[in-house]
């Protein structure tokens, strides 16, 4: 008997890191909309655990990262994924939702699936840049995808994979602003080299550089750069002591919204902070350094001509981007300089990110949840 509105019913839901535990707190929050009385339970982070969810492991026992970290706790992430199978196997829940992280969460949702248990995953790997050949699993794995960026849902629908296109909270978290207002005197450049220590072990060193040939040129120009942390900052400092001891630059405790709606234009690394900026309209150069294996790999295995978001979603080199050896301080303050003296071709990219903030704000913000219903009262899922 199919459940009414009113009834209680109970998700299971499985978060990577912290930011699927803010998309599963979101989600949650619009589901309890229509289903007041839900229950659930998985691998959970504070915000999760905050909404009354039953934590049967803790969110940050998922947050790893690189290619050697995974095979050092292999044993230890087969136990917790073969628990979590039987677990739900045994008190099957009326919907199974994996948030990111999915090359654990794509195996529970195979399995699970296998047993008639509705299986959503939020977020889409990107497998149209990586490993292409996973799509044949995630066929089997995925009764509907809720992605974030349009082109994700339209490499679905070529591979015959249910998606629904929901738009980035993000795009609808940060305000529509026709106009960013960009100053003459003194000009303000954002400094963000990453929310991790390996980020900053790389790229530190080649963006104080670039900040210093930047202030030979402009004399009076600012820096302004968020810190993702305490220990982030520590070790930022430290760097800027050996390199540029002499460089005045305003640190932030976090808040890079607002160094980047407060710049004229941005030195960024590759990774979400990209797509930060592109929604606060603000220009920017982009750098992404990494160990020369850690490179190698990449090059051997990754299928997009580009790395930098906005490039990937325009899908051209609609802003500067950086590789490895190619990411030296010339190369970035060459391509700065650029942009900060030619407010024409700044002002053009704003444009351009004020069109796509448009797009990525279409879908309302129940999308997610409202899909998830429809998939749990058999009404079709359209793959846009």
């Amino acid at each position: 008997m199919k459940k009414t509105l009113s009834e209680s019913f109970r998700i299971a839901i499985i978060v990577g890191e912290a930011s699927g535990d803010l998309l599963g707190a979101a989600l949650i929050e619009q589901l309890r909309k229509f289903y007041p009385h839900l229950t659930f339970d998985g691998v959970l982070g504070p915000r999760l655990k905050a909404l009354g969810g039953k934590a049967l492991y803790d969110s940050e026992r998922l947050a790893i990262m690189g290619f050697v970290e995974p095979l050092k706790r292999l044993p230890e992430l087969l136990r917790m994924r073969s628990h979590l199978c039987k677990h739900y196997r045994e008190n099957p829940p009326d919907v199974f939702i994996g948030i990111d992280a999915p090359d654990f969460t794509l195996g529970i949702e195979r399995h699970l699936k296998r047993h008639g248990i509705k299986t959503v995953h939020y977020v889409s790997p990107s497998v149209w840049a990586w490993r292409q050949g996973r799509i044949k699993k995630i066929k089997q794995a995925v009764d509907l995808m809720l992605v974030l960026f349009p082109f994700e849902a339209e490499f679905y629908a070529k591979h015959h994979v249910p998606a629904i296109y929901v738009g980035h909270p993000m795009a609808r978290d940060i305000a529509l602003v026709s106009c960013r207002g960009y100053r003459r005197s003194p000009v303000k450049l954002a400094i963000l080299p990453g929310s991790r220590h390996s980020e900053i072990a790389h790229l530190a060193e080649p963006f104080l550089k670039t900040a210093l040939l930047l202030k030979a040129h402009f004399p009076d120009i600012q820096f302004i750069s968020p810190m993702a942390s305490p220990a982030i900052q520590e070790h930022f400092l430290k760097i800027k002591a050996q390199i540029a001891p002499s460089l005045e630059i305003q640190l932030l405790d976090g808040q890079a919204d607002t160094a980047l709606a407060d710049s004229d234009c941005a030195l960024i690394t590759s990774g979400t902070a990209t797509f930060q900026a592109m929604l606060h309209h603000c220009p920017m150069v982009v750098g992404f350094k990494t160990t020369g294996f850690n490179a190698w790999l990449i090059r051997k295995l990754y299928k997009h001509r580009f790395f930098a978001l906005p490039n990937i979603l325009f899908n051209r080199a609609i802003v500067p981007e950086y590789f490895q050896e190619a990411a030296t301080p010339d190369q970035l303050f060459q391509s700065l300089k650029t942009l900060l003296k030619d407010k024409s071709a700044a002002k053009a990219i704003e444009d351009e990110f004020f069109a796509m903030h448009q797009r990525l704000q279409e879908p309302t913000q129940d999308a997610a949840a409202c899909a998830i219903i429809d998939l749990l009262n058999n009404r079709a899922i359209l793959q846009n």
